[in-house]
């Protein structure tokens, strides 16, 4: 006997092998159908993976000391950074430090001779003998010369461009004292003689007045300078 399964109801019967391939009734609906030998299908079971409990666990740990890793980077990322700015800051500080003490001696000597170039126009102006000009002069040239030596071992004219214009200034103001006093001196020597070209007295108050005028062009200057 084989086991065949009807086509319309779907009943499994017993037929005789020699009906297999013929046209029988079915027992249960009593419709027709072809025998023929029953194969029952198999479903093959997918095997689903289900990790077990040490999997996951050891799946936490590696997540863990992954972000722990993560972490411990960004914080030194972050730690070099703060070292790397507070170097820079520590240089900067460093170079501000030797920039004001290189420039010191120049500021000194700048505030001196500046100093000195007002007492020689205030003396000019209230009224000085000619011996004591020449004394006064002498101070003051001293000063701008000591300024101009401080200038050029610091090299600070290079970086402030306003310092070379006050030295510059000064010592415009001591060349045109000297050239005043070089006048008074004709006028000392010679005090009857004419001169049909020039007036010594003239020549005198000229030079004093363009001697003024530097020493207000190099008082401009120094306060730039100061305010930088």
């Amino acid at each position: 006997m084989n086991n065949t399964q009807c086509n319309n109801c779907g009943h499994h019967q017993a037929v005789p092998a020699h009906y297999l391939g013929r046209s029988v009734k079915c027992q249960n609906c009593g419709g027709d159908f072809v025998a023929g030998a029953y194969t029952p299908q198999t479903h093959s079971s997918k095997k689903v993976f289900a990790p077990s409990r040490m999997t996951i666990v050891v799946g936490l740990v590696i997540c863990v000391i992954a972000f722990g890793v993560w972490l411990a980077n960004g914080q030194l990322a972050k730690k070099r950074r703060d070292e790397a700015m507070e170097e820079r800051a520590r240089k900067s500080a460093l170079a501000t430090e030797a920039k004001a003490k290189a420039e010191a001696p120049f500021y000194k000597s700048a505030q001196a001779a500046i100093e000195e170039a007002h007492n020689m126009k205030a003396a000019v102006n209230v009224g000085i003998n000619h011996q004591k000009y020449g004394d006064q002069l002498i101070s003051f040239a001293a000063k701008v010369e000591n300024h101009a030596r401080e200038c050029y071992s610091s090299d600070v004219e290079i970086f402030k461009p306003g310092a070379k214009e006050f030295r510059e200034r000064l010592v415009a103001a001591v060349a045109a004292y000297k050239s005043a006093r070089g006048w008074w001196e004709l006028k000392i020597k010679y005090p009857n003689a004419r001169n049909e070209e020039y007036d010594y007295d003239e020549e005198l108050q000229k030079k004093w007045t363009e001697a003024s005028q530097c020493i207000n062009d190099a008082d401009g200057w120094y306060l730039k300078l100061k305010n930088e």
